[in-house]
């Protein structure tokens, strides 16, 4: 395949000089401008076509994985431990050991193709596997590492196969490099000889599908000659751990890497807070520990109902298994220890592993500061599940966080609060109105939600048959009748919302009340706080509140937006369809000035420690300008997704702390938790 790659790139030349020879047949016959035309063009469309051919060749690929090199006198007993099964299997020991944040292990070379030749090779452990596995488990994914070791010609062969796939891979998939732009830019600058650098780029749409042919042929080759590599290494493994222990360490390796899933998704909710947890493994671990037994008998069913593929690296779960039924282990590796006593510091080296992490995958935007232990974080995960839960016993699942009003904790009256005993009194007639009155806000909530996406429907119709003189500055189209008449069947449902959610203002009131009494004493120490975490949540809730009839504007004018930019596309609507779409962006990105602007500077509290990040930030770092309608669209999207989110997770809080407070004033818990309907209807 390289000599086809070669053979190409020569037959281009070889074209051009039949050409010339041709052309030199002719050149007495053929005058002025046409000749230099014919002359000329063949050379820039053979330069074009060899440009994108060859540049691949001199492009790599920059991205590196996060490592840190240990050292035999940093940590002697991990080199022990590899020096041992390194002796047992006949292999050559490694030279340069090394870790990472991966769930994974590899053996390789330590710089290119010529350390596979000479055997200076380098063996990366993933020590969220230290921190996971048992010394025998672990000692057989490090057999299994190893035996790698033993395959240099196999590695060799592998390399080569690679570093082909990768030429081809560059040629079909590396379309918007600085060559493709200066391609195109020559073509608009050079006039008329610009028709054959187009001609030129044209043909390399033809000469990448052919490449993408051998990019296919070349990793189908190369996954082939990985999986029966893979087969042997696994050999080495079972024959020092056994096929039992192999085969649980295999099942293990795959929870382990949902679990680093989990964590890495969870390390995006902590940054937006800029929080960054410092152990990244032992985040690993946690996500591990917490899987039920129904979700790792799914995990096993899944990984071992897996079958492999032409273009699979790895072979199936059950091929593997398979592959080393009978082997029995040797005593060597009987050690049921957790494999982080092999490290000096386990925990010194794993935040190490962290923080080079972050170094690598943040870049400039990383900072130490953000770093906290995982104790703190999971203080805070406790805070988010408590809340949650209280968020949808407290309610009922009957509160809508896209629409108001919505209870609030309010400023205490300046008269003096009745004794607990009314407020007692008071609470318990309130909660009773509310269970008796929660189902018909649930269907009145149902309603609601039905007819305002029907109108949306009906001004997604409209609004491509419509004009911008049409269009009020408020926020909508001028309503035809079929939008007029929901409009008032809203509101009818509305007026039956806003009668129950004044109950669930007087429950939180009274509990308010009964905090701020001056009769009550906190029995415990984080009690006393509870008046300043009320206060907080409270004016952050209050300033999500007025953003509320902004939200419904946005949430409307972020479909008609994405209609217009179908209508656009399919060329429906008339002429007037452009400055529509002008107008809707401008209205779109005024709802998200609106909704943004005032939250400017507003700390970002969620329990008691201060935050130096406002919402704004939280919910939406920048806010694209009116130009780009699919920009807008997007930003709109994940507004409304981190404001009904944000505000959840702040009402959460408060509903949390009010039904402590009612618990002291004697009354239980209501246990009634979300249905999937709730869900929807919250979310």
């Amino acid at each position: 395949m390289p000599l086809l790659y070669i053979s190409l790139v020569g037959s281009l030349f070889w074209v051009l000089w039949v050409y010339y020879r041709y052309m030199a047949n002719l050149s007495l016959e053929i005058n002025g401008i046409f000749w230099v035309f014919l002359y000329l063009g063949p050379p820039v469309t053979v330069a074009t076509l060899v440009s994108f051919l060859v540049y691949p060749l001199f492009t790599r690929d920059t991205q590196h994985m996060a490592q840190i090199e240990v050292t035999p006198d940093q940590e002697p007993d991990l080199y022990a431990f590899v020096a041992e099964i390194s002796s047992a299997l006949g292999v050559r020991m490694p030279s340069v050991i090394s870790l990472t944040s991966e769930v994974n292990a590899f053996a390789g070379p330590k710089r290119g193709l010529f350390s596979v030749i000479t055997g200076d090779l380098r063996l990366v452990i993933g020590i969220p596997l230290i921190a996971n596995l048992q010394v025998n488990q672990f000692g057989g994914v490090l057999a299994h590492e190893l035996g790698h070791f033993a395959q240099r010609s196999g590695q060799i062969l592998v390399m080569l196969t690679r570093d082909v796939h990768s030429w081809f891979n560059r040629v079909v998939t590396e379309e918007d490099h600085e060559l493709e732009r200066f391609s195109k830019n020559a073509a608009t600058e050079l006039g008329i000889f610009g028709i054959f650098i187009r001609l030129a780029m044209a043909i390399l749409v033809i000469v990448r599908f052919i490449f993408w042919l051998f990019s296919m042929v070349a990793e189908a080759i190369c996954c082939f000659l990985m999986r029966q590599m893979e087969f042997d290494a696994d050999r080495y493994e079972a024959r020092l751990i056994g096929s039992h222990v192999f085969s649980e360490t295999t099942r293990e390796m795959f929870r382990l890497q949902v679990a680093h899933e989990m964590a890495v998704n969870e390390l995006g909710l902590f940054m937006r807070e800029k929080r960054l947890a410092d152990d990244l493994a032992g985040l690993v671990h946690y996500h591990r520990s917490r899987m039920s037994l129904d979700l790792l008998a799914q995990l096993d069913a899944a990984y071992l109902a897996r079958e492999t593929g032409w273009l699979d690296s790895h072979p199936s779960t059950a091929a593997r298994i398979d592959n080393v039924s009978g082997e029995q282990g040797q005593p060597l590796l009987a050690n049921t220890q957790p494999a982080h006593v092999l490290l000096k510091d386990y925990l010194f080296r794993s935040r190490q592993v962290t923080t080079q992490y972050y170094q690598v995958t943040l870049k400039d935007t990383f900072d130490p500061t953000l770093l906290h232990s995982l104790g703190e974080l999971n203080r805070a995960r406790q805070w988010e599940k408590s809340s949650i839960e209280a968020l949808s016993r407290f309610f009922g699942g009957a509160l809508s966080l896209s629409r108001g009003p919505a209870p609030v904790l309010e400023a205490p009256e300046t008269q003096a609060a009745p004794d607990t005993e009314t407020l007692r009194v008071r609470a318990a007639r309130c909660r009773g109105e509310f269970e008796t009155g929660l189902p018909d806000y649930l269907e009145a909530s149902k309603r609601h939600q039905a007819l305002f996406s029907e109108k949306i429907n009906r001004l997604r119709e409209q609004v491509i048959s419509t004009s911008p003189e049409s269009t009020n500055d408020q926020g909508t189209l001028f309503a035809s009748p079929a939008v007029a008449d929901i409009d008032r069947e809203l509101e009818r449902e509305e007026r039956i919302l806003e009668s129950f959610e004044k109950v669930m203002t007087r429950r939180i009131s009274i509990s308010q009340a009964y905090l701020e009494h001056k009769d009550w004493t906190p029995e415990y120490g984080d009690e006393a706080g509870w008046p300043l975490w009320a206060e907080r949540w409270a004016t952050s809730h209050a300033l999500l509140n007025r953003a509320l009839p902004h939200l419904q504007n946005l949430r409307m004018s972020r479909a008609l937006l994405a209609r217009l930019v179908e209508a656009s596309r399919e060329g429906e609507g008339h002429a007037d369809i452009d400055r529509l779409m002008a107008f809707e962006k401008t209205r779109l990105h005024r709802h998200m000035k609106h909704i943004l602007d005032p939250l400017k500077g507003q700390n970002l509290l969620f329990d008691d420690e201060e935050s130096d990040r406002d919402m704004h930030d939280y919910l939406l770092p920048y806010v694209p300008d009116t130009q780009s309608a699919l920009e807008l669209f997007h930003a709109a999207t994940t507004l409304l997704e981190q404001f009904h989110e944000l505000r959840g997770r702040i009402l959460g809080r408060q509903c949390r702390l009010m039904e402590l407070i009612e618990q002291k004033m004697g009354f239980t818990v209501l246990e009634r938790l979300w249905t999937e309907v709730e869900k929807d209807l919250i979310y």
